[in-house]
């Protein structure tokens, strides 16, 4: 296969769907902008994510990626948004 890793996540991900044959467990995610979306869209496709609501009910937060994001090993520059209870 060809190295991807140079490439913008938008791009890799682009790729990825070409290419990829989404199931009842796999799927490319879509991009989500805010967190009450992402939270909303989680809630809704419980049962296609096969999320329990031991996940979902603890809410724990979001993590978002730069579009413009190349993947470099062992490095993470992702923004991790914790929900607090």
């Amino acid at each position: 296969g060809e190295n991807l890793e140079y490439l913008p996540l938008e791009e890799r991900k682009r790729i990825l769907e070409q290419v990829l044959i989404p199931t009842d467990n796999v799927r490319v995610a879509s991009y989500t902008l805010d967190a009450v979306t992402l939270f909303n869209e989680a809630q809704a496709n419980a049962d296609h994510y096969n999320l329990t609501g031991e996940v979902l009910g603890h809410k724990e937060g979001a993590v978002g990626k730069l579009k413009t994001g190349t993947y470099r090993q062992g490095k993470r520059d992702w923004l991790k948004v914790k929900t607090f209870q």
